[in-house]
């Protein structure tokens, strides 16, 4: 009876010691289209807080392109035991996962719709995108002659630029032009010198840093009069993608980080990024970031290690990233705080923040 009453003790000693350690491993699946950033920011968090979640924690990393079948990615991972999926797929690569009970944080998401229960989005809609273009291009730089050119092959571009015709509508302020190519184009020149016909104070170009780096190339070549550039949080990483930084001299664009703000944290984060890996943090080192820390608040106050019970947890789940405030109240999407920067010798500087 003492032999018993002792091994008892020992295991309820040992049991309070360990914790929640005797809970089944959590296993994380990270998707991600070869962006380093992303995946340094999401190391980073994990890192330096894997002892805080209260089980132990498996990251299982995929790298994709966009070519890659989404399903068939998804269902590896599905194969490989994966509680949650962190993506930073593009839009529309998401979309699979609407029906499919895996809860999956989607750092580039924005459809925000009630119809994909179990995908938890971070990023602004492009609405909510065109509508502080609208007020800082009517409000703030109170330029007229602008220009709007966008991609009508691609759904975020799409959405930005007849949102923006609109908001613009609204307050009364005129937009010169309005062009349009496609994702396949890659000659500019007819469209860009016929836009460079009306003699545009600012061009809006509304698409990803790659391809919107080629247009800004160009519109340099052939406009003699050098517009302001301004484009969505899209541009992250445009700075990397002209051929000349210097080009974007002046220049404005949306963004969910800023290595300029003076919140305590975020100069911590970003110093500690800096020392890490040899250089500044950029808006996918931050929402790689804020990724994992949501998936690892999830995994440490869920009930269950099930998809109902991370759902739930996910929904009310309040958190202050690097990035912004995340809160979901009760939905499956939370709009980050956006900055306005603007770039000044090849780099982005804090401009403003908006209110969201």
């Amino acid at each position: 009876m003492r032999c018993r009453f002792l091994i008892f003790s020992f295991l309820l000693i040992t049991f309070f010691l360990t914790g929640c350690s005797l809970k089944k491993e959590a296993v994380i699946g990270l998707i991600t289209y070869n962006e380093d950033d992303f995946l340094n920011g999401a190391h980073m968090y994990s890192d330096e807080n894997l002892q805080t979640v209260g089980r132990n924690i498996k990251i299982i990393e995929k790298k994709a392109d966009k070519n890659e079948n989404a399903a068939d990615i998804f269902n590896e991972l599905k194969q490989e035991g994966a509680d949650l999926i962190i993506s930073d797929m593009d839009n529309g690569f998401n979309k699979f996962y609407a029906e499919e009970a895996v809860p999956v944080i989607a750092a580039r998401e924005w459809n925000h719709s009630d119809n994909t229960p179990y995908c938890f989005e971070l990023s602004p809609n492009p609405t909510e995108e065109a509508q502080y273009l609208a007020d800082f291009i009517a409000d703030e730089l109170k330029i007229e002659g602008t220009a709007v050119i966008y991609n009508s092959e691609y759904d975020y571009s799409n959405i930005l630029a007849e949102s923006f015709n609109v908001k613009m509508m609204l307050k009364g302020a005129d937009i010169l032009s309005v062009s349009e190519y496609k994702s396949s184009d890659s000659v500019y020149d007819d469209i860009l010198k016929k836009i460079a016909e009306s003699k545009p104070s600012l061009l809006l170009v509304l698409d990803n840093s790659e391809r919107s780096a080629k247009i800004v190339d160009k519109a340099c070549e052939i406009m003699v009069l050098k517009p302001i550039f301004v484009g969505p949080c899209q541009w992250d990483t445009i700075e990397s993608k002209v051929s000349d930084p210097s080009v974007l001299e002046g220049s404005y664009c949306l963004s969910c980080f800023s290595y300029d703000d003076a919140r305590p944290e975020i100069q911590i984060f970003v110093d500690d990024y800096k020392q890490k890996y040899n250089k500044a943090p950029s808006l996918n080192s931050a929402m790689g970031y804020d990724s994992m820390a949501i998936a690892f608040d999830a995994l440490k106050n869920t009930k269950r290690l099930n998809e109902k019970s991370l759902v739930e947890t996910l929904l009310v789940t309040d958190y202050e990233g690097i990035s912004g405030r995340f809160d979901f109240n009760g939905k499956n999407y939370a709009s980050p705080s956006v900055f306005v920067s603007t770039i000044m010798s090849g780099e982005k500087v804090l401009y403003s923040k908006l209110e969201n």
